[in-house]
């Protein structure tokens, strides 16, 4: 029997998403995110929102590599011949919860995605236009900007988080952003607070 592309596209990209939820014993909703290098940030995002709007008190954005490390790997054969060097790009997650009573948490106040072109864009916003790399952290109080080229693909957003936290900790910031660019018309933005 002929498979559609539609299905390929719109209803086997779940499949991860699915195994996850089944393997965790996980209730609610399922889903999975492609936008392209986007994905992770645009992942968190949409948790956050649903989160805001009171759809769901947690929500657990996984890096779809993470699946199975053995998956991991022989998706890095394919795309590199550098040896792994950070397990990260195997393992990569983040748990939103609008329950968190722990003292010096961290919280995302605010989250979107938009064009370059929309009007009155956050000052920051046109130099992340022209930064040479498509995603990275930018931490307000000391005005520094920071990309570690990972080599992960999908997780990229979540370990740009897990790096702004411990930059923000070792370095006394109150807060940081996480953006992503794509295509240099749309970018992705997470701004992360520490209360």
């Amino acid at each position: 029997k002929m498979v559609s592309p539609i299905f390929l596209t719109k209803i086997l990209p779940n499949m991860q998403a699915a195994t996850i939820s089944i393997a965790l014993n996980l209730k609610g909703n399922s889903y999975a995110i492609a936008a392209k290098e986007s994905s992770s940030c645009n992942s968190i995002i949409d948790s956050y929102q649903r989160i805001r709007r009171k759809n769901d008190n947690n929500t657990i954005v996984v890096h779809s590599e993470s699946v199975a490390e053995t998956y991991g790997k022989n998706l890095w054969s394919c795309i590199s011949k550098k040896k792994i060097s950070d397990e990260r790009k195997f393992a990569a997650a983040i748990l939103l919860s609008h329950n968190c009573n722990e003292e010096n948490k961290f919280e995302i106040v605010d989250a979107y995605c938009c064009k370059f072109s929309e009007k009155n864009m956050p000052p920051f916003c046109e130099t992340i236009k022209n930064f040479e790399k498509n995603h990275g952290i930018y931490f307000p109080d000391c005005d520094e900007w920071i990309s570690n080229d990972p080599e992960y693909l999908g997780a990229r957003t979540i370990c740009d988080i897990e790096d702004g936290i411990n930059y923000s900790k070792k370095y006394n910031q109150r807060s940081f952003i996480v953006f992503t660019k794509l295509d240099d018309k749309f970018y992705s933005i997470i701004d992360i607070r520490c209360s």
